[in-house]
């Protein structure tokens, strides 16, 4: 392929034949014009349109199972968080009865506060045993009740406002019965926030001795 040198050849014929041989390994790598590839060259091609359709419905289809799952644990999340509030705002209201001593009475508020202007809102009388934190007063599920009440839950004002413990506790339906504190529901979600009217579940309420379930 390259020229060799003869014997007897001169330093110029040694310049000439290694020009030659540069020149023949420049064309070697050259790729060829037209439709012509060099030896060994494998081309590459990209995706093609059904291909492309394929790895789009695949995507769409994994989306699709992906959603429901994602949205199912955000509301689990929610309702965790809410359930939390809904404790502090128990504790508070159990920390506001003991620092009155034994004759201590519920916070005498009413249940809506557009529905009894005129009367202190439990927002404002539990604020020093929350910290001033309003949002503890905020269903993390609610979009109507807080931010035209300040509130996403309901205070049981008729069963607890302005009366004690004992007085809280009897059943009005059973001869005054006393009823034990953890059967007695203190605040609830004002609607079922998370889930529908007849799904389990659906609402949290907090009882008259702090601990939170789901009804």
């Amino acid at each position: 392929m390259f020229n060799k040198l003869r014997p007897g050849s001169t330093p110029v014929d040694q310049t000439h034949v290694a020009i030659r041989r540069e020149r023949t390994a420049c064309r070697l790598w050259v790729r060829p014009v037209g439709n012509r590839r060099p030896q060994g060259f494998t081309p590459r091609h990209g995706f093609t349109l059904v291909e492309m359709l394929v790895v789009i419905a695949i995507i769409g289809l994994l989306l699709g199972l992906m959603m429901p799952v994602i949205f199912s644990a955000r509301n689990s999340a929610r309702k965790v968080d809410c359930q939390m509030r809904l404790r502090q705002i128990g504790l508070a209201i159990a920390n506001y009865m003991d620092s009155r001593g034994q004759s201590a009475c519920y916070p005498d508020v009413g249940q809506m506060p557009s529905l009894a202007p005129g009367r202190p809102t439990l927002m404002s009388v539990l604020a020093p045993y929350v910290e001033d934190a309003k949002p503890v007063f905020a269903c993390p599920m609610d979009t109507e009740y807080y931010p035209r009440e300040g509130i996403s839950y309901e205070y049981r004002s008729l069963q607890f406002a302005g009366k004690t413990r004992q007085q809280a506790l009897a059943s009005p339906f059973n001869n005054n019965r006393m009823r034990p504190s953890e059967e007695v529901i203190l605040m609830n979600d004002f609607d079922p926030f998370h889930g529908s009217a007849n799904q389990d579940g659906a609402r949290n309420v907090v009882y008259a001795d702090g601990h939170v379930e789901s009804l």
